[in-house]
């Protein structure tokens, strides 16, 4: 992570810094380098159900320095298509602190419904 511009550093490190007050183990998440296919970071975080030791399915959202978009992912750590995904799905531009901040809400809000207990 040597290589991040200072945009992707700001939104990252802030994430990050929220990220460490969510009720989850560490190894729940995951920052996505980009690659050859998907030219932006990822935060993934995997829902998993800790009693039956089984992976349910990962949520997540993409930053490319601008705008932030995500929803549920697939096993490649890519979007689904917003109708299909389990989760809300969001798209948002602005400043790297300011997507930080919108980024950490929506992961919060999300994982709070999930831990909802249904009626």
């Amino acid at each position: 992570m040597d290589d991040l511009s200072d945009t992707e550093r700001v939104f990252l490190k802030r994430l990050r810094e929220r990220a460490g007050s969510w009720n989850h183990p560490p190894e729940s998440t995951q920052l996505v380098e980009p690659d050859n296919e998907l030219l932006y970071w990822r935060a993934v975080f995997d829902i998993v159900d800790e009693a039956k030791n089984r992976h349910l399915f990962t949520i997540g959202l993409c930053f490319d320095g601008a705008s932030i978009w995500g929803g549920e992912l697939d096993q490649y750590y890519r979007p689904v298509p917003w109708d299909r995904s389990r989760v809300e799905f969001i798209q948002v531009g602005g400043a790297p602190e300011d997507l930080a901040e919108i980024a950490a809400d929506w992961f919060e809000r999300v994982l709070a419904g999930l831990m909802a207990p249904r009626t």
